[in-house]
């Protein structure tokens, strides 16, 4: 009796441990689409004054509910970060104006804003998509 039961035991842990390693596998290789963006996108106003707003268009395919977690980046040859944030975009395609404050103590030059947005898909995986705009300038 002792036999039967260590080997449904062992059976059951192994199947068990296979049946994890499948799924974890799954997890880590199934090719998610997220989000696909497809032109560039495109800054409206051109010069912006520090401590203002920037506009910038999106034209995308969302193809899950998710939200993203976005980090925009101000680029220059230097890189000047902004706080996160996880803005909210409707399954589907459309096109989009985005809003960013440009940071007051951000030094004058030619910009270009470059955004990673990021969705966790499973538990173990997350997928970053990136973009990068068109360049704009930043004045006193």
């Amino acid at each position: 009796m002792k036999y039967k039961l260590k080997h449904i035991l062992a059976i059951s842990g192994l199947t068990f441990s296979l049946a994890t390693f499948i799924l974890f596998l799954f997890w880590w290789v199934y090719p998610y689409r997220t989000i696909e963006y497809f032109a560039p996108a495109t800054v409206i106003n051109k010069t912006v004054k520090a401590g203002s707003l920037v506009h910038y268009q999106i034209d995308y395919c969302k193809y899950i509910k998710q939200s993203a977690v976005v980090d925009r980046q101000f680029v220059d040859g230097i890189i000047y970060a902004v706080p996160t944030v996880k803005p909210y975009l409707p399954k589907g395609c459309g096109v989009k104006i985005q809003t960013l404050v440009v940071p007051e103590n951000l030094p004058p030059s030619v910009y270009r804003l470059k955004v990673y947005v990021s969705y966790q898909v499973n538990p173990i995986r997350w997928i970053t998509n990136e973009f990068t705009t068109d360049d704009f300038l930043v004045i006193e």
